[in-house]
């Protein structure tokens, strides 16, 4: 055997690991358990992964470990000292021991081949469960300043005006602000624990800011929502509020980036119970209608059963049953109480749930009880003034218990806060704009309303076109709500209006139009004026 042993190259290529990942995962083994017990095997590995770093690590031998790491004189001669290869082979039972236990799960690997002193590091791929696959958790780094001061301090009041937005949300587990050694969202994830990174930057110029700010998916590493704005203006906590309220309710939202990109990458078969109630809420609430309903239903009913009780579980059971009511999808008055007493549960487990205000509210509005559909949607929107379905809901509930104006605010409010918001929400705008007699407004707005076995979006397009003078359009746009209820011309007042508490008074110019059409059909194919 030589004096000096070489080391060995790799048998393949190193993976593309940053150096400050390495470091960080030496750092993790040295403060093991089993390697503060041993100074001379920490002494060791220090030596050769810093070494290897270095870029010499073919000039790592018996004699400079044994000089260089153990303390060995000059003269020190492997010939007739074992002491470095002794070392070594208990370095690698040291470190097989540690990944069998405290760093199972490290994203990094740090190894040291028999009959080599150049140690190996490798990147562990992230084999998710399931139920981190259907974890809606994000970590918010700190964002990247690039400027003088004011950048620094811009980029620290976002960051933490985001995690205090995000915090609010039901069901939404955030980090942060936190930072990673690696810019790859998979090794941050896989650091972390969370299914999302969001990270970002801060550009400080002469007319004004420039904001960046991407979301990864650490499963796959790829950006499944962006967003870059310039700001003008000289209010540094102005830009940072409003804009971190802005992309906090497009990430955070039921039917924002974070959960919609849960809901399409994880499968409900292989989610907890829990886990898939969420993922069928959630998309009930991106795909409407009784169907999709009616399976958020059934999937909280069985995460109840087997005992998931969290209070973001049970206002969404509270939320499936009182809607099921309130759009006349069901008409079993226990639902109504079901309902009820979910809701006051999750309360009861977290006060400051707008969600189960909200369950409370669409209770209270089935029950025709004006004051009690408004208090709770106000109070919804106290509770959760960021989160832009519930921020909806509470506008709807105080629109429909009477209170119209006040209720349209919330609900455009909402509006800013999430942009691309689902395209039920265009009823409620269409609805608005049919009352203040805009109709090309109404129509622009009931244009986008999906056909998922409700009446909404058919109606307003009718009723658009008909106060428009295009009857015969408007005739044909009808026909789909009489395929879902034939009656409902015999009294289209309380198809309508429903359990919405609204006066006659108000919905006259709906009244009006569907006049219109009813006239319209009696006189047939060609009687209808079309220029109205």
């Amino acid at each position: 055997m030589p004096e000096e042993r070489a080391a060995r190259e790799p048998a393949s290529p190193l993976p593309p690991l940053d150096a400050a990942e390495v470091v960080s995962e030496l750092t993790r083994v040295l403060g093991s358990a089993g390697m503060t017990k041993s100074p001379r095997s920490r002494d060791f590995l220090a030596y050769v992964v810093t070494e290897t770093l270095a870029g010499r690590a073919g000039r790592l031998s018996e004699r400079t470990i044994g000089r260089g790491a153990l303390g060995r004189a000059d003269t020190f001669d492997g010939r007739f000292d074992a002491s470095v290869r002794v070392r070594a082979s208990r370095v690698r039972k040291a470190l097989h021991a540690y990944y069998a236990d405290e760093g199972a799960d490290d994203p990094v690997r740090i190894e040291l081949p028999v009959g080599s002193y150049a140690p190996v590091f490798t990147s562990v791929p992230w084999a998710g469960s399931a139920l981190e696959a259907g974890d809606p958790s994000i970590a918010v780094l700190v964002l990247e300043a690039v400027g003088d001061g004011p950048a620094t301090a811009l980029a620290r009041l976002i960051v933490e005006a985001l995690v205090g937005r995000l915090s609010t949300f039901p069901g939404l587990r955030v980090i942060g602000p936190t930072s990673a050694h690696s810019p790859d969202p998979r090794r941050i994830g896989r650091e972390l624990g969370v299914r999302f990174v969001l990270q970002g930057s801060v550009i400080v110029r002469e007319r004004g800011v420039r904001l960046g700010a991407r979301l990864s998916d650490a499963l796959t590493g790829e950006v499944v929502w962006s967003v870059a704005d310039e700001r003008a203006g000289d209010d540094v906590f102005d830009v940072a509020q409003h804009w971190a309220a802005g992309v906090a309710g497009e990430l955070g939202d039921y039917s924002g980036a974070v959960f919609h990109a849960v809901a399409v990458g994880t499968e409900p078969s292989v989610a907890s119970a829990e886990g898939a109630a969420r993922l069928a809420y959630f998309h009930y609430i991106e795909l409407g209608g009784p169907q999709a309903l009616a399976q958020a239903r059934r999937a909280t009913e069985e995460a109840l059963a087997a005992g998931h009780r969290s209070p973001v579980l049970l206002a969404m059971a509270a939320s499936t049953l009182a809607v099921g009511i309130a759009d006349r999808h069901c008409d079993d008055p226990n639902d109504l109480v079901l309902a009820e007493a979910y809701a006051r549960e999750a309360l009861a487990l977290d006060r400051r749930s707008g969600h189960a205000h909200c369950a409370l509210g669409t209770v209270a509005m089935a029950r025709k009880q004006p004051e009690l559909t408004v208090l709770h949607g106000r109070e919804a929107a106290r509770c959760n003034p960021y989160h832009p379905s519930i921020l909806a809901t509470a506008g709807l509930l105080v629109a429909h218990g009477g209170q119209w104006d006040e209720g349209i605010a919330l609900f455009r409010q909402a509006l800013g806060l999430h942009p691309a918001h689902p395209g039920l929400w265009h009823a409620t705008l269409a609805l608005d704009r049919l009352m203040a007699s805009d109709d090309a407004g109404a129509l622009a707005e009931a244009s986008v309303i999906p056909d998922v076995g409700l009446i909404w979006g058919p109606l307003h397009r009718s009723l658009a076109l008909a106060g428009m003078g295009h009857l015969d359009q408007a005739q044909s746009e009808f026909e789909g709500v009489l395929r879902l209820i034939p009656d409902f011309l015999d009294d289209p007042y309380t198809h309508m209006v429903g359990h919405r508490m609204l006066s006659r008074d108000r919905v006259a110019p709906l009244l009006h139009r569907v006049q219109l059409i009813a006239d319209a059909r009696r006189a047939g194919p060609g009687d209808a004026d079309p220029d109205g």
